[in-house]
């Protein structure tokens, strides 16, 4: 398994986490207090590098807990929130982020000139070579929030959106 420095974990997948779930939410028309967020994506990373990154895991497996443990998180904190909607929320968040990374990083190899194990290996470039791609959704996950839009079928009728919270 890949041993992921603390500065990958501080500078990229604490903000992954938080973009990939305010992503999801934001998709299917929940905008719970940011704070619920943070909560959730700064839980779910630390969980991951703690723990699921450190256990003798076959390759996928880790993904698959980590996807899991943020569908479960999604759940508790945010009471109000249907169980489909919660694994809806982490499908979309991380497709979305998969379609990123599949973008930007072969654009960014080619450019650099670098592999794939060569960022992995110097702790700096695994830190900064996601920023593009985190950048660009960071701000899509802005403006989905900020002008709530959702997706049609999930989006919620014309009297208001989901401001939930995690109170019943």
């Amino acid at each position: 398994m890949d041993h992921m420095p603390w500065q990958a974990l501080v500078f990229q997948s604490i903000p992954e986490g938080i973009i990939v779930t305010g992503l999801g939410l934001g998709l299917l028309g929940y905008y719970p207090p940011f704070k619920y967020v943070v909560s959730i994506g700064l839980i779910n990373s630390l969980f991951s590098f703690f723990l699921v990154r450190r256990l003798p895991l076959p390759f996928g497996l880790h993904t698959l807990m980590h996807l899991v443990l943020l569908v479960f998180l999604i759940k508790i904190i945010i009471k109000k929130i249907e169980w489909w909607h919660a694994v809806t929320a982490v499908l979309l968040g991380t497709a979305v982020l998969g379609l990123a990374e599949s973008i930007f990083i072969p654009v960014l190899l080619q450019l650099t000139g670098l592999t794939m194990d060569q960022v992995l290996r110097d702790t700096w470039l695994r830190v900064f070579f996601p920023l593009p791609h985190e950048t660009v959704l960071g701000i899509l996950a802005y403006f989905i929030w900020r002008r709530r839009i959702s997706l049609p079928a999930f989006g919620t009728p014309v009297e208001g959106k989901r401001d939930v919270d995690s109170h019943d």
